[in-house]
């Protein structure tokens, strides 16, 4: 069993205007299965594009001697608010230590922690039992900066790019506080100039309510890497990052425990796509004669220019206008699975399966008797080439279970 290690760094001072030097190990103090799923995900989930967002998971500790108590408590570790500190999680896939041989004691038989990210504990729904003396937190990801803090609508200017937009919803003291924004690190697919900001609906509008229209229309994706922001098109990562194997496979060791909720693609499906209240649309004929309409409306409106306007609507019927299969796969937990990212390339090695009949033997070829011994049964529901491409649309972290499921899309 591997070991999940729980960190919190509070705030040094009374107002939270700085966090402690480091992190206190609160490992001990976790409950059983005191750390709920962890997923990245995009907020839109009708296409792969938007914010890649850490769900919230909960975080539960034994809270006997009112070490996690708010901050006028006695023992307390929280001198300002409870809210914002940071909770690190790492991950020990072999806590043991050992020696083997003549080798020193820890040398071997033991792997280093990983670090799965940071997060913001949160207590705004805060629960407390006093049976159990348990206290139970929220603890969010990064992203959730961006539904704290408005547009600065008053420094968009007439004719800024959409990446200048962007950079400068991250360019604030808020989101800069914990986190990198660097220009260079926001490329978007379709990076129009704002000839009239009044059409984006941007004023009064959280960063994250404005990025699921602006990112859209731009067909990009923003993830956070670390605490680095980085905004780019939707295209895969160009070097492989992991091959899932199944049992069948020839080429490596199995590692996929499960495949499940396998689809063809059918139901992303956009094959007309239209800007609103504009005669501007985006269509693919074929899909359309084979799948029917399967509509859907572009209604973030940032330039007038009707060519721009095209561009993004075509953009979307050429990645979705044809299904592309997905699945969501399920693995044991181990570093190089924790390593992989969203967007991240992928393949998936899943052969026929070969098994005996039930009570026979495993036929040999090349020694069988004809009429007297059988081929072996192909398992056939499901076989994947690894010669497709896949990418890394969310990924699932149970610690408690130690697996990983990854929903990956095929790449065309």
């Amino acid at each position: 069993m591997g070991r999940l290690i729980v960190s919190i760094k509070p705030f040094a001072d009374d107002e939270g205007d700085t966090y402690e030097a480091d992190f206190i190990d609160v490992s001990r103090d976790v409950v059983l299965n005191g750390v709920g799923k962890l997923k990245q995900y995009l907020d839109n989930n009708e296409f792969d594009i938007g914010i890649f967002r850490h769900a919230n998971f909960s975080l539960k500790l034994v809270n006997r001697n009112g070490k996690y108590s708010d901050v006028d408590g006695i023992n307390t570790i929280f001198k300002s608010t409870r809210s914002n500190s940071i909770v690190r999680l790492e991950w020990d896939a072999n806590p043991v230590l050992f020696s083997l041989g003549f080798h020193p004691y820890g040398e071997f038989g033991y792997s280093e922690r990983q670090l799965v990210g940071d997060f913001f504990l949160n207590d705004d729904s805060l629960r407390g039992r006093a049976n159990d003396e348990t206290v139970r937190f929220d603890c969010l990801g990064k992203s959730v900066l961006f539904d704290q803090e408005t547009v600065p609508f008053a420094a968009i200017a007439v004719n800024d790019l959409l990446s200048v937009v962007v950079f400068k919803c991250l360019n604030q003291a808020s989101i800069l506080r914990h986190l990198t924004v660097d220009a260079a690190n926001i490329t978007l697919d379709i990076d129009h100039a704002m000839d009239d900001k009044t059409l984006g609906d941007l004023e009064n509008k959280t960063v994250t309510e404005a990025f699921k229209k602006l990112l859209k229309y731009a067909n990009s994706v923003l993830r956070i890497d670390g605490s680095t922001v980085i905004v780019s098109p939707r295209t895969v990562g160009t070097t492989l990052a992991f091959t899932f194997r199944g049992a069948g496979s020839l080429n490596g060791k199995e590692n996929i425990s499960d495949i499940f909720d396998q689809t063809s693609g059918v139901g992303r499906v956009k094959n007309l796509v239209e800007v609103k209240d504009t005669g501007v649309a985006a269509r693919n004929e074929d899909s359309i004669t084979k799948y029917r309409v399967r509509k859907t409306v572009i209604e973030f409106l940032p330039v007038s220019t009707e060519a721009n306007r095209q561009a993004a609507a075509d953009a979307i019927v050429a990645e979705f206008g044809d299904p592309k299969q997905e699945m969501k796969i399920l693995v044991p937990m181990d570093h190089d699975r924790l390593g992989i990212t969203v967007l991240d390339l992928v393949k998936v090695d899943y052969p026929l399966r070969v098994i005996a009949l039930e009570g026979s033997d495993l036929p040999e070829y090349g020694s069988a008797q004809y009429d007297v011994d059988f081929y072996a049964h192909e398992i056939q529901d499901i076989v994947i080439s690894d010669a497709l491409d896949f990418k890394v649309l969310s990924i699932v972290k149970d610690f408690n279970k130690e697996v990983c499921i990854f929903e990956i899309r095929e790449v065309s």
